[in-house]
């Protein structure tokens, strides 16, 4: 109850500061989202519905401030608002009614979610600050899962919050994939020595939890975004005499249960997990090309009759354990296509701003931001082809924090372009 009682207060003493300031309501909101920190409470706290009473006071405050009230229609905002719409479309006629509407429900909380990033956040302190707010969420996770590992000696695998997105371990390894570089950004930028370390530790902390999460997923997507550093990195040789010895180092000091985990990777034809996999890709394939504009709705294709219509060896409906294919049985091909051109326009989106940004020293902090975030990126897009986390809330506001950050880095370039040119023309171009 004590905790408890600290908690709520904790919180509830943050929101007339959030109502005030509608950017910190933001950050606020995602903490609660990431995190899921009324999941550790054990009372009162775990069963209120405090995000709600978040969300709803930070869209007030949002409302009755000077905050910009249009949504920048660049090509992210664009195709997240007709992908919201079509999902809603295929929801609508979903074969799973019940399923597809709770699903639908907390897709699009989503999603309003990152339009009220889109809005709000837009300088480069917002970005920096939702940047830790994601470090933090998502590295207590790494924390809690590295002390859990220690303590119980590695005789368990470690889930994170009930009843959120990453409960799963596969799903929380990926999720913490995905912040190493985040928190590589931080400690790029900061300047204060104790928190460069600081951070550094957490990283080690952060790859340790992925890897005695025993999730082979998470593995995959941790050696992605190690590969894609090394390739990138201009000291390839320094890079690879630094990572082999820390994977190696972690490697053999491993228990015997997360080898023997780790191992079933060599024979995956023997793996019943793997080969449940494969069914599910099958059924949302071939449910996708009977029906290709629609799909089944929200995890339509779960049900045990899909599944023994199109593969009847299977033992049971099965989640899509993919990205691609949960959306492609979800919302047909024009859905799938939607969900892929949002990831190629924040592809893009992290290209414009390295490529523009490459020497200009009072922009590196965008530079660093979209360099890191492309790793995030290609992480997601690797693991994500054998997990079911199409519709995770990190991975949209990653994208949400590439559009923001572009728009920035246009704003600084064309104000210097500005400045740069003769009076004589300014004064003309007023008169024009």
């Amino acid at each position: 109850m004590i905790r408890d009682a600290i908690f709520l207060i904790s919180v509830l003493g943050m929101l007339p500061i959030s109502f005030r300031a509608p950017h910190v309501g933001v950050l606020l909101w995602g903490w609660f989202a990431f995190m899921n920190p009324h999941r550790e409470a054990w009372n009162v706290a775990g069963l209120l519905r405090i995000n709600l009473l978040i969300a709803l006071v930070t869209i007030g405050a949002w409302i009755l401030s000077r905050e910009p009230k249009r949504l920048p229609m660049d090509a992210t905002a664009l195709l997240l608002l007709t992908f919201a719409g079509w999902i809603t479309l295929t929801t609508l006629i979903a074969i799973s009614p019940e399923d597809a509407q709770y699903y639908w429900g907390r897709t699009v909380k989503t999603l309003v979610f990152i339009f009220m990033i889109l809005i709000i956040m837009q300088s480069r302190v917002r970005v920096h600050a939702f940047m830790w707010i994601i470090a933090v969420s998502l590295g207590y996770w790494a924390v809690k899962g590295g002390l859990f590992f220690i303590l119980s000696g590695g005789r368990y695998r470690f889930f994170g919050p009930d009843q959120s997105m990453i409960y799963d371990n596969n799903h929380l390894a990926l999720a913490l994939v995905i912040t190493l570089p985040i928190l590589n950004y931080l400690r790029m930028q900061s300047a204060n020595r104790h928190v460069r370390l600081g951070l550094a530790g957490a990283m080690l902390g952060t790859v340790a939890s992925v890897l005695v999460s025993y999730s082979r997923g998470g593995l995959l997507g941790l050696l992605a975004a190690f590969g894609f550093l090394w390739l990138k990195s201009k000291t390839k040789l320094v890079t690879m005499m630094v990572l082999i010895p820390l994977l190696a180092s972690l490697v053999v000091f491993a228990p015997a249960s997360w080898k023997d985990r780790i191992g079933t990777l060599e024979d995956l034809s023997q793996d019943s997990s793997f080969l449940g996999r494969l069914h599910a890709w099958e059924v949302n394939f071939k449910y996708a090309l009977d029906h290709p504009i629609t799909g089944a709705g929200f995890y339509g294709t779960v049900s045990n009759d899909i599944f023994w219509r199109y593969v009847p060896e299977a033992k049971s409906g099965r989640a899509a354990h993919s990205i691609y294919f949960q959306v492609l049985g979800d919302h047909g091909f024009i859905g799938l296509g939607l969900y892929l051109l949002i990831a190629a326009v924040a592809w893009h989106n992290a290209s414009w701003i390295m490529r523009r940004t490459r020497s200009r020293p009072d922009l590196s902090w965008a530079h660093d931001l979209a360099a890191m975030l492309k790793v995030s990126l290609f992480s997601f897009f690797v693991a994500g082809a054998a997990l079911s986390m199409a519709y995770y809330d990190v991975y949209f506001a990653l994208i949400a924090m590439l559009a923001i950050t572009r728009r920035q880095v246009a704003l600084a370039l064309a104000e210097e372009t500005e400045r740069a040119r003769p009076v004589g023309a300014v004064a003309r171009s007023w008169q024009g």
